[in-house]
C-alpha cells in the first residue's frame, strides 16, 4: 500500500526533493466515459498513491498541477489528496488577451531572428486563435506551417492565407498525414479506413 513512499526513500539522497508535474488534472476528476478520464477504479488508485506520496515523504515531495476553473469544486471526489488542501497554493491563470498574445508572437519572431512579411500577420494570428474554439493548440499548427513554408526568415502571410488561417494549418496536417496512409508501406492493410474512422469518433 505505500510503495510509492518506500520507493521515494530509496530513491532520494538525503536534502534531495522531488517535483511531481500533473497536466490536466481535470481528467482525474471527469467521468469515467469522457475522453482521456481515467476509469472509475484508477480514480481510486490515483488518488490514495498519490497522497501518499505528498503527505508521508518528509516534505521532500511537491506537486505542481493544473487544473481547469470549472473543475475544482469537483476536488472532493479525490478524498485522499482533499484533505491535503489546506497544503494547497493556487495561482490563477487568466486567458490571454489579443494584444498579450500578440506581443508574445512578436517578441518570439524577434528572438529566433525571424521577420514578418507583412506588419498585421501577427495581430491576425491573435485574432484567429482567440476567436477559435481551443485555438491555442490549433495555432502551434499554423506556426509549424508558417515556419516550414517561410522564405530564408521571413513568416508568409501568403503562406497562411493558402493554408486558410489558424484552423486550416491542423486540417492540411491530417490530409498529409492520410495521404501517407493512402500511398505509404501500409496501403492495403485498412489502416487509412480505420483512422479515418478513428478521427471520425475522435470529433
Amino acid at each position: 500500500p505505500q510503495a510509492i513512499s518506500h520507493l521515494l526513500r530509496e530513491q532520494l539522497t538525503p536534502g534531495e526533493r522531488l517535483l511531481l508535474f500533473v497536466d490536466q488534472f481535470e481528467e482525474a476528476l471527469a467521468r469515467p466515459e469522457v475522453a482521456g478520464a481515467l476509469a472509475e477504479n484508477d480514480h481510486t488508485v490515483f488518488d490514495a498513491r498519490l497522497a501518499e506520496a505528498l503527505d508521508d515523504s518528509d516534505g521532500r515531495v511537491y506537486l505542481v498541477t493544473t487544473i481547469r476553473r470549472d473543475y475544482v469544486r469537483a476536488f472532493g471526489q479525490l478524498p485522499h489528496l482533499n484533505s491535503l488542501r489546506n497544503q494547497v497554493v493556487a495561482q490563477p491563470l487568466y486567458p490571454i488577451v489579443e494584444i498579450a498574445l500578440e506581443r508574445a508572437l512578436r517578441t518570439a519572431a524577434t528572438r529566433a531572428g525571424l521577420r514578418w512579411q507583412t506588419s498585421e500577420l501577427p495581430r491576425r494570428l491573435a485574432q484567429d486563435t482567440l476567436d477559435a474554439p481551443a485555438g491555442l493548440p490549433l495555432l502551434g499548427y499554423a506556426l509549424e506551417h508558417l515556419w516550414n513554408e517561410r522564405d530564408h526568415e521571413t513568416l508568409l502571410t501568403d503562406a497562411y492565407d493558402r493554408v486558410g488561417g489558424v484552423g486550416g494549418a491542423l486540417a492540411v496536417r491530417a490530409d498529409a498525414l492520410l495521404a501517407r496512409l493512402h500511398s505509404g508501406p501500409m496501403v492495403g492493410k485498412g489502416l487509412r479506413s480505420r483512422a479515418e474512422t478513428l478521427l471520425v469518433q475522435l470529433v
